[in-house]
């Protein structure tokens, strides 16, 4: 079995053995292997992916479509958005004369639900871990008998230096 492949102007004929090979299965694992040369080309997507094809992908295989989704055959590339690191976020609580605080409920929120609560430690300590990189968090302490200011907090690296310190 032979399959047209195109570059620039050029159309190859090879064994499909020499081509790329793709295993698609239900449920199971699969791989796509595959080699792209030229640039540009539409954007197909649908559900929680996206597919940018190449200049040449439109008039490289037939057009394919099911559900919310088509595609044409040939080649393409897919691009995956990378995901978010993690990192901790940490720091100490102290009275306004500067004695650690234990058990200060410390409070880490994005702006909308997710809210995360940890308390100070005996030397007045906190941390939180595996806090998304590139966001705005608003960070707040709650003591039994203490105020404190709300921070921003945006984190871009791990932070182990903050310092709330109770009003008077």
């Amino acid at each position: 079995m032979k399959r047209n492949i195109l570059f620039g102007c050029m159309v190859l004929l090879l064994p499909l053995a020499a081509l790329s090979s793709a295993q698609v299965a239900t449920g199971g694992t699969y791989s796509l292997d595959q080699a792209v040369l030229a640039g540009g080309g539409g954007t197909s997507s649908g559900g929680n992916f996206a597919v940018e094809g190449t200049i040449g992908q439109a008039i490289a295989g037939v057009q394919s479509a099911g559900g919310n989704f088509g595609a044409n055959g040939g080649f393409w590339q897919a691009f995956f958005a990378p995901t978010a690191a993690l990192v901790s976020v940490s720091g100490q609580i102290s009275s306004s004369d500067g004695e650690p605080l234990q058990g200060v409920k410390v409070t880490l929120g994005d702006g909308s639900s997710n809210l995360r609560a940890v308390r100070s430690s005996i030397t007045g300590e906190f941390h939180f871990y595996g806090v998304e990189v590139g966001q705005t968090y608003i960070l707040s302490a709650r003591g039994k008998t203490t105020i404190f200011v709300p921070m921003v907090v945006s984190v871009q690296n791990e932070i182990s230096d903050i310092r709330m310190v109770a009003l008077p």
